[in-house]
């Protein structure tokens, strides 16, 4: 699995440290990183990775470090967005990498890598609240074989 890790701290300049236990999946209604680099800055908000459609793996922020992109949940979780515009469909190779890169980071951080709608493991944005996100991605598809 490689990471291109060239976006490092291009945004989220808050220094606090975090021990993740969660994941939370985004999509990013956007077409592209760039564009999703974009509407991140503009609403002030900041995730550790995303995942584009052609499987590529973007790392934004250091893991130990606190993101924007959940509430009150930054705290304690790991932020992935996955490339996406609503209605599309998740082209395998992109549902691939994310699986691999959730089963590195559960690995790492002794995350349960099973998919729950609450705060363990690995969840969509949607358990959050009033929110669609991550639309139709398989969820079920991370969780550990």
């Amino acid at each position: 699995m490689n990471i291109d890790k060239s976006y490092m701290g291009c945004f989220g300049r808050m220094k606090t440290h975090i021990k993740p236990t969660a994941i939370v999946v985004h999509h990013t209604c956007t077409s592209s990183p760039k564009r999703t680099r974009e509407a991140l800055k503009k609403k002030n908000c900041s995730t550790h990775f995303e995942v584009d459609t052609d499987g590529t793996i973007y790392q934004y922020r250091e893991e130990d470090l606190m993101c924007s992109h959940c509430g009150s949940s930054n705290c304690h979780t790991l932020g992935i967005d996955v490339t996406h515009l609503d209605g599309a469909e998740f082209p395998e190779v992109q549902i691939q990498a994310l699986k691999q890169l959730v089963e590195y980071l559960c690995v790492k951080w002794n995350i349960p890598q099973v998919v729950h709608e609450q705060l363990s493991g690995i969840y969509p944005h949607r358990a959050l609240g009033s929110t669609r996100c991550p639309g139709n991605l398989p969820m079920e598809r991370l969780n550990a074989e």
